[in-house]
Parts: structure tokens; sequence; C-alpha cells
């Protein structure tokens, strides 16, 4: 655990946030983030993280003198023994520091380290990301290894990487990343042929009326030069009531799917957790299209997104019957992928709607 108390232990002079190990068979709390010689370093220490069995504790600390040599001036990541209260540096080359900052420890039962790191020099591969990337330091052959390494190897993945885990044995090492090139075949964010793209955004301005102010998932078709708001309220432009996330899009372009906390993206969600949506005929787009309606005086400003398929705007004084409907002859410009177009209606109620060359409404 970390505290900034200075009685947890006798000899902890800094100050500072420290981490220790409450041993329970004992009764007594070890301070884990120490020099060679046992007093506390001199610089705050956090995230531990403790090893099946409790024979380690990994951590990070701004010190910079828990082990020798350390001149990078950054924040890197440590292990403790609490075998022989020794503390090793972890995020090294063996022979030097880490020459960027590394964080987000995990320990196996080991004793082997797996961290986040922007550090360019831990091991061979050329590392030109700019981005953080994940290490495992295995301090029984005092190597380093990237694990988020792209698959044609002697590179570091195209994104960046973080949060690493250990698997329950120790023998795997799970983390998250936005690289595409970690493993043959990652293209679960854009379509094979390379049209449509998914992804996720907390921007209010790539499609209208987008004023939830939480992640939303968005489909970019790169054909059509247009963005879809994937996750809108039912019958709404607006984004759902909760954050969305992890889109996903099949290869053929014709199946989405993503993850959501908003309660509203369909009927009857009442679980108040977490849920997977699944969105199909993607290559139409029909679903998606919105157009959005405004007043601004006397005149309608009318947008809708800029996609293939024949749409154009039809007007009728009531939404019933069908044969009221006509197409509106109205000026349209097209400008960043959206239609616009400023109606000026006569005095009364007016109605106006999409429909695409197949009659979709």
């Amino acid at each position: 655990f970390v505290s900034v108390a200075t009685n947890v232990v006798s000899n902890d002079h800094n100050n500072g946030a420290d981490v220790f190990v409450r041993l329970r068979n004992s009764g007594t709390t070890v301070l884990a983030s120490r020099t060679a010689t046992g007093t506390s370093g001199n610089g705050s220490s956090s995230q531990p993280a403790i090893a099946p069995g409790g024979n380690y504790v990994a951590f990070v600390s701004v010190a910079n003198n828990l082990v020798a040599n350390d001149s990078n001036g950054a924040g890197d990541v440590f292990r403790f023994s609490v075998i022989d209260s020794t503390v090793g540096l972890a995020s090294t080359t063996g022979s030097a520091s880490a020459n960027n900052v590394s964080f987000s420890p995990t320990v196996n039962s080991a004793g082997s380290v797996a961290f986040a790191s922007q550090a360019t020099n831990l091991t061979a591969e050329v590392n030109t990301n700019r981005v953080t990337d994940v290490f495992v330091r295995n301090f029984g052959t005092a190597t380093t290894r990237l694990v988020s390494g792209a698959a044609a190897g002697g590179v570091v993945g195209n994104g960046g990487s973080g949060n690493p885990i250990f698997s329950p044995d120790g023998s795997q090492v799970l983390f998250t990343s936005v690289a595409s090139d970690l493993v043959a075949g990652d293209t679960d964010a854009v379509s094979d042929d390379l049209r449509y793209v998914v992804f996720t955004s907390a921007a209010s301005n790539l499609t209208p009326g987008d004023t939830n102010g939480a992640n939303d998932v968005f489909l970019r078709d790169r054909t059509a030069g247009a963005t879809v708001l994937l996750s809108r309220g039912t019958n709404s432009a607006t984004g759902g009531n909760g954050a969305s996330s992890s889109p996903f899009v099949s290869g053929n372009g014709s199946a989405l799917v993503f993850a959501s906390h908003a309660n509203n993206l369909v009927a009857n969600d009442t679980n108040a957790l977490a849920d997977i949506f699944a969105i199909a005929t993607a290559n139409s787009l029909s679903a998606f299209v919105t157009l959005s309606v405004r007043s601004a005086g006397a005149d309608i400003h009318l947008e809708w997104p800029a996609l293939q398929g024949g749409y154009h705007i039809e007007e009728s004084s009531a939404v019933a019957p069908a044969s009221n409907w006509t197409p509106a002859t109205l000026p349209i410009t097209t400008t960043n992928g959206v239609f616009r177009a400023v109606a000026t209606p006569s005095p009364g109620p007016v109605y106006f709607q999409l429909r695409q060359t197949s009659g979709t409404r």
C-alpha cells in the first residue's frame, strides 16, 4: 500500500509518499520503497502491485537513490523482494536506466515485472512510435523484453500500448493497444476495402446535434466523405445518454459492433450496465442518416450527411397521408461532407423528410 505517514516504520524520513508491505503472518510492516541501507527514498513512490504469494512488490518511484546509477530524472519501475529485502530496477536495459518515464507495473510469482514505458532504449527494437510500449523485466535472466512489438519483428508497434497484467499462472502478459500491426489481420477498426473506419471520439462537431458531452462511436465512410454517429439515442441525432467505446467493423463492412453505457440506444435497456450493440447493413447506411432541422428566424436550416444513395428532401403540410409528400425545391450546398439547405416555408405547419432512391425515409 501507499502512505504519506511518517510513523508507519521507523526509517521513513522523506516526508513523501512511500510503498509499504504488511506482513500479516508476523504482524509487521516493511518499507518497500527503500534504499540499500533501508531508509526511505528521496522521492515519492506509488502504484504498488504485489505478486501472487506475496514474495515480490513492484512499484513506481521518482526517487533516484533506491538503486545505484539512477540518473534519468524520471519515474522508474522497481521491484522489492520480501524474501531478502532488496530493491531492483525493472525499467532498465541492464546497464542503464530508461531514458523516459515508466509506470503501470505488475509482477508475477517468479518476480518478473511487466510495465509500460515511454522509453526508447530498453530493448534493441527500433522504437520510433513516440508513445507508450509494454516491456517485461526478467530478474532471473537479467533481461528486458519488448512485449508490444510488431508482428514483423525488429520494431515496436505502430500505436501506443499499456495496462499490462500477468495471466494467473504468470506465463502470459495481457495488455491494451491501439497498434494495428501486433498481429496479422488486425483490421477491426477498418473494413477490408478501407472504405469504412469506426472510431471513438468525445468531439461534439463531427455530426450535427451531438450534444451529449460523452464519448461516442462514429463511422467514417471514406468513399462518400461522410461521418455518421452510430451510438445515438432512439429516434434522435443526439449521442446516447452514456459513453460508448470499443467499435468493430466486419471485414466486408456489413456489420458494426460497439459497447455503450447508454440506456437509450434501444428500447427496454434497463439493466443499468454496459451492453454490446450490433448494427447491420453498414454498406447501405440508410439506417444511420439523420435529418437535422433547426429554425433561424423565418428560415429552417436542414443538414444531413452527404452519403451515396440518392437522398433528397421532401416536404409536406401533414405527416399523413404519404401522398402529401412532394420533393422540396431547395438550393443545396455541400460543406465538409454535409448537405445543407435553407427553406423559408409559408405560414402553417411544415414537415421535412429524407427519402432515398429506394424509398427508405
